[in-house]
């Protein structure tokens, strides 16, 4: 399956490992991102520099987690 749902792969990987659950909110925030920037609407989101941050200080968590859960499993 093609997916670019990021609430939706972190539900399978939390199926098959419990610690991902922790990104859940964080995966959830973020989405919303891309896909207003995929499909943007009528009205802007409103973002300033601290969303921003935020929002890509999350992406990189998931990352740092991620990268470190598929070294762990080789």
């Amino acid at each position: 399956m093609k997916t670019h749902s990021l609430t939706y792969l972190n539900k399978l990987c939390s199926d098959y490992d419990s610690d991902f659950e922790q990104y859940r909110d964080d995966c959830s925030e973020i989405e919303d991102y891309y896909i207003e920037s995929r499909y943007p609407g009528d009205l802007p989101m409103g973002l300033d520099v601290h969303d921003v941050k935020k929002a890509l200080e999350r992406a990189e968590n998931i990352l740092d987690f991620t990268t470190q859960k598929t070294i762990q499993k080789k």
